[in-house]
């Protein structure tokens, strides 16, 4: 073999040992990643899916999520206080969300799933405010007054 030759051929074979050291090091950059495999979110970015939607969009995406999706956010959730009474699920929840609330109702955390109507320890109305049961948040009772006072002056022409 020439001198050239066996050069060329101990540069291959490190390149090669090189790549597959990269490869072990960091898979995802290399032919797809983690062998097709869902890459499992973060409690954060599954607590980050569910803020800002509809009390029956969160209970449809709690359902959908991965076991360890669920299991992630599971043990990502704050204790709750010592004398915190018992959560009682209603028979129209599912057996996550009933987990969910069992384990995080009366921490002192508005967690995604927590609505007004469901977990009033922790996401209840303060006074003056009432609980609507579409969006589950706390709306200002004093709004619908506004709105109609200044319709009125609206449609006086002031």
């Amino acid at each position: 073999m020439k001198p050239t030759t066996s050069l060329l051929l101990f540069a291959l074979i490190g390149a090669a040992a090189l790549a597959l050291a990269a490869f072990q090091l960091q898979p995802g950059l290399a032919l797809g990643g983690n062998g097709g495999q869902k890459q499992v979110s973060s409690p954060e970015t599954v607590y980050a899916s569910l803020n800002g939607k509809s009390p029956n969009e969160v209970y449809e995406l709690i359902d959908k999520l991965s076991d360890s999706e669920y299991k992630a956010i599971l043990t990502s959730i704050k204790t709750r206080f010592a004398a915190a009474p018992p959560f009682r699920c209603t028979p129209d929840m599912s057996s996550r969300l009933c987990e969910l609330l069992s384990k995080s109702s009366a921490n002192g955390v508005v967690e995604p799933w927590e609505f007004c109507f469901n977990e009033p320890l922790d996401a209840g109305c303060p006074a003056a405010t009432f609980c609507d049961a579409f969006t589950g948040r706390c709306q200002s009772s004093q709004g619908p007054c506004f709105l109609d006072a200044a319709r009125q002056n609206f449609e006086r022409g002031g």
